[in-house]
């Protein structure tokens, strides 16, 4: 509990300070004065470098872990779960895109006399911040922030379930299919590291596609 709290904290301090946060960096790149404001607050000017300027749009496929809200008990097989996001940088903090993703799982107790399989398909929209710059600045942190991307945000969508179970009987088998769909909102913090200007590795804590821990490559398509 304390943990998750804690991530929580760090998460909204984040967030909030994006918006609520009027700040200045000497450490790095040049940069000029504020000019970007977000209701009436002022963020600083990024300068050259930076890779999340205004137009662009990062593309980002991975997998998740600790999975959410699926059972762990009797399974058979699995395909990891795969998960696609773009990221369009409508102001040098700020990013919104979309995000799909999908999974299976088949479950299976013959003891029992039942073999369930399950498809999720997922659907929903990011919001990001942008902070590595923010941090360095009120923390007095000395990270590249051309090579090193921290960033918090939150995301919201359907969960689109179907199943099929298979069930023994005295005089044969049982077939039943079904779905639900259902609404999905989290709250992530991840961190992106650059190998090259378009190129890098991310990973993320928090209410993802599937599970708490999300990783897999990004690459700057803009």
């Amino acid at each position: 509990m304390k943990t998750a709290l804690k991530f929580v904290t760090a998460c909204l301090v984040l967030l909030n300070s994006g918006f609520c946060q009027a700040f200045s960096l000497e450490k790095k790149l040049a940069f000029g004065p504020p000019d970007e404001r977000i209701f009436g607050w002022s963020l600083m000017k990024t300068g050259g470098g930076w890779p999340n300027d205004p137009g662009a749009v990062w593309f980002n496929a991975g997998t998740s872990f600790a999975l959410l809200n699926y059972p762990s008990a009797n399974v058979q097989s699995r395909i990891m779960p795969i998960s696609l996001s773009a990221d369009y940088s409508f102001k040098p903090h700020f990013a919104l895109g979309p995000y799909v993703g999908f999974n299976q799982i088949t479950f299976s107790d013959w003891g029992v006399g039942y073999r369930l399989r399950l498809r999720s398909f997922k659907l929903g929209g990011r919001l990001l911040f942008h902070g590595s710059d923010l941090l360095n600045d009120l923390f007095g942190f000395d990270m590249d922030i051309r090579v090193i991307d921290i960033y918090t945000g939150i995301s919201a969508g359907i969960d689109r379930r179907t199943y099929t179970r298979e069930e023994r009987e005295k005089d044969g088998f049982i077939f039943e299919d079904g779905s639900s769909t259902s609404g999905q909102l989290g709250l992530l913090l991840g961190v992106r590291y650059l190998f090259r200007q378009r190129v890098g590795i991310f990973a993320e804590a928090g209410k993802g596609t599937f599970g708490l821990f999300n990783f897999g490559a990004s690459f700057k398509i803009q």
